[in-house]
């Protein structure tokens, strides 16, 4: 249930309708919107009253200009009080609207559902210390809710006894407190905030934390600080090494470019006439130019081998010296 005060020519707001339990957060609101329609002071102060001339009463009359009365001169009218007390009974609900009925002005109205709902005990002072250094942040609690929730615990505790009511410093110890476990990225920014001077202004430490809160979400969940740890160029790096990049050479062996001796597939004793052509290409290979793309680091330098001329000129005068 929500009361709705767009009769009055404003923006309407929404304020749940009192049902006891939820006094401290009602009256806020009731009063904020109250003053906003220029109905606080008679709520607060009470109507100005007069006695009427002849009977000895004492009634509600408008002021006019003739009125002493200052600053409030128009705004403790019968009129501003009757429709403060509309607006107070409108937003409570049936079972608390039956305490206030009968009564006449808005002030005696406001205070009665004071102390009535108004938690003023022992009791409900150690409740709300209790929920105040108790405080956590569940997941996906923003930093403005987390600052609301300690403000109002703070509001509570000092509208039931001032002397119990936590300083700033308490407050920012517990929102710090409550952003490193929500999300262990505040971490940095935390420790930087408590060596330096700016932790002791509520305001500036909220501004300072809802900026990181605002640049985290831009970076998708990442500090800053981690993500230029995890930058990269988009190569795909292999570890260092020779053996993980191509040979850029010629085979002592068979004379081919693009791999070593050790990797040849030839066979070099395959015979005479291979052999042969195997030396001649090995030899030929190696005044090969080398490509362009030969860059970084290579093999020891190629030692030239000896073109084979023949073996059948050996061997035919290996049969001459046999006859």
């Amino acid at each position: 249930m929500e009361t709705d005060f767009g009769d009055f020519g404003i923006e309407r707001p929404r304020i749940v309708k009192l049902t006891g339990a939820n006094y401290r957060p009602w009256s806020l609101q009731l009063r904020r919107a109250l003053q906003s329609m220029e109905l606080w002071t008679v709520v607060e102060l009470g109507p100005m009253v007069t006695a009427t001339p002849g009977t000895g009463t004492k009634d509600a009359v408008a002021i006019g200009s003739q009125e002493p009365g200052g600053s409030d001169k128009g705004k403790r009218t019968g009129l501003q009080d009757a429709r403060a007390a509309t607006v107070i009974m409108g937003a409570c609900a049936q079972p608390v609207l039956q305490h206030i009925l009968l009564l006449e002005t808005a002030k005696e109205q406001w205070d009665t559902l004071k102390k009535l709902y108004g938690p003023t005990g022992a009791q409900q002072l150690s409740t709300k210390l209790q929920a105040f250094a108790g405080y956590r942040a569940t997941k996906g609690t923003t930093v403005a809710e987390i600052a609301t929730a300690l403000s109002t615990l703070q509001y509570e505790i000092g509208a039931i006894d001032p002397q119990e009511r936590p300083s700033n410093s308490m407050k920012i110890g517990l929102l710090f407190q409550a952003l490193r476990g929500l999300n262990p990225l505040y971490g940095p920014l935390l420790l930087q905030l408590e060596l330096s001077s700016s932790n002791k202004e509520w305001e500036a430490v909220i501004a300072h934390v809802t900026e990181f809160e605002r640049q985290i979400k831009l970076s998708g969940g990442t500090s800053a600080v981690e993500t230029a740890l995890k930058a990269s160029d988009g190569l795909v790096r292999k570890p260092k090494g020779r053996g993980n990049r191509p040979f850029k050479g010629y085979c002592n062996n068979c004379g081919r470019y693009g791999h070593r001796q050790l990797e040849c597939t030839e066979d070099p004793d395959s015979g005479s006439d291979s052999g042969l052509d195997s030396g001649l290409d090995s030899a030929e290979s190696i005044e090969r130019p080398v490509p362009e793309d030969n860059q970084g680091p290579q093999e020891a330098p190629v030692k030239p081998v000896k073109p084979v001329e023949s073996r059948k000129p050996v061997e035919q005068a290996g049969l001459a010296l046999a006859w």
